[in-house]
């Protein structure tokens, strides 16, 4: 059972919604603002994973 308001893809988002979406997700971790020590997590997480 999946929702439809849960599209990851975003095939159903419209041109505006799209445009949007490019402009409010961040691009990098440097890009979050507030929560800096899970921002921090994450880094070592995805570090991890990379293997570096």
């Amino acid at each position: 059972m999946s929702n439809p308001y849960l599209d990851p893809t975003g095939d159903e988002f419209t041109p505006d919604e799209q445009n949007a979406e490019v402009q409010l997700r961040p691009q990098a971790l440097d890009d979050f603002s507030g929560q800096p020590k899970i921002v921090e997590n994450l880094q070592i997480f995805i570090q991890a994973a990379l293997g570096m």
